[in-house]
């Protein structure tokens, strides 16, 4: 791989890193104002383009993390 390349994978990893903790914050805080499971899903859904079973995951290894925590 030459360097291009690897600037190019880096940057775009980086993107997915930064979309990720952006999906986890806002999980985070529509739990926070006591939104339900399934409209979490939807607005996470529709906000970063992402399937329900998909966002679903990212709800469920939010709950993980948080029972890890206490």
């Amino acid at each position: 791989m030459g360097r291009e390349e690897g600037l190019t994978l880096g940057r775009e990893e980086g993107r997915e890193e930064e979309r990720i903790k952006n999906i986890r914050k806002t999980i985070f805080l529509l739990h926070r104002l006591n939104f339900k499971n399934e409209d979490i899903i939807r607005e996470i859904s529709q906000t970063f383009e992402i399937s329900s079973e998909t966002a679903g995951k990212y709800i469920e290894d939010y709950y993980n993390e948080v029972s890890k925590k206490n």
